[in-house]
């Protein structure tokens, strides 16, 4: 997959924080999403609970009313 650009990445950010989300099956209110600069090879990332889960796609998550 192709890196998304940080203009795209910021409007994503401004839907998902503070909204409950769903990634790999574990499911709460989203505290980050981006990319980790410290591990770059981990794809996209979200932190769900302080818990981060690397190596998605944008089609793994999905906004849970």
């Amino acid at each position: 997959m192709e890196r998304i650009a940080d203009e795209q990445i910021t409007l994503i950010r401004e839907s998902l924080i503070g909204k409950k989300i769903k990634a790999r099956g574990v499911t709460g209110i989203c505290e980050y999403f981006g990319y980790n600069d410290w591990f770059p090879n981990w794809k996209l990332q979200v932190t769900i609970g302080r818990m981060p889960i690397p190596y998605l796609e944008l089609s793994d998550i999905e906004l849970v009313d």
